[in-house]
This record gives structure tokens, sequence and C-alpha cells, in this order.
């Protein structure tokens, strides 16, 4: 009897087609963000906004912090892929913290404008 094993390769954890799907989604939520950051700014500094404790100011600060770990955190979800067993512990956790501050930045960003929601 023969004892002829051949080694297998593990099976990724997603598939090709599910890699693509993910990429594209995290790129236009990128893309989105840019935009936001852009269309924040042009309104902040053109002057069109009240810049009070009631006016926009706040907002926009909020709403470019959103903007801004959802970019950090978009990349670094898709380079959590490519990582290897040296650096997995390490882009795991920068990838959790980064999508902690995203979570509570939208929260945040969620809270501020109810006032305006309900006016």
């Amino acid at each position: 009897m023969s004892t002829n094993s051949t080694l297998l390769a593990p099976t990724p954890a997603v598939s090709t087609q599910d890699f693509a799907v993910m990429g594209i989604l995290a790129g236009l939520t990128m893309e989105i963000s840019f935009s936001g950051i852009i269309s924040t700014a042009v309104r902040v500094f053109s002057g069109d906004a009240s810049m009070g404790p009631g006016g926009f100011l706040p907002i926009a600060i909020i709403m470019s912090l959103f903007n801004s770990w959802s970019i950090i955190y978009n990349s670094l979800f898709v380079w959590t892929f490519f990582l290897n067993p040296t650096n997995c512990a390490v882009g795991q956790r920068a990838t959790n913290v980064s999508s902690h501050f995203f979570y509570v930045t939208f929260g945040t960003l969620k809270f501020s404008l109810l006032p305006y929601i309900f006016e």
C-alpha cells in the first residue's frame, strides 16, 4: 500500500470574484470620500456658509474627518488581503483601529446632523 500524499495549497478565503467586487466598492467609496472632502472645502472657502457656532464649520470639520477616515479605513481594508504572516498582526490591528475611528466619526456626524434634519 502506497502512502503517496500530495500537498495541496490552501484555498483562499476570498474568491477572485469576491475580491474584485470588494475592490470596486472600496474604490468607489474612496472616490466619494475624496469628492466629499473637495466639496466641503469649496463650500467652506467660498464664504457661502455661515461659520458661527451653529453654522456649517463644525459640521464641515466632522464631515472632513469622516471622509478622511473613510479613505484610510478602505485603503487598510484592501491592504489586509495582501498581508503575509510577518505583518498580519500589525495590519489587522491598524485596520481595526481605523475602523473604530471611522465608526465613531460616522456616529458623531449622524448625531450632529439630527437637529438640521428635524428643523
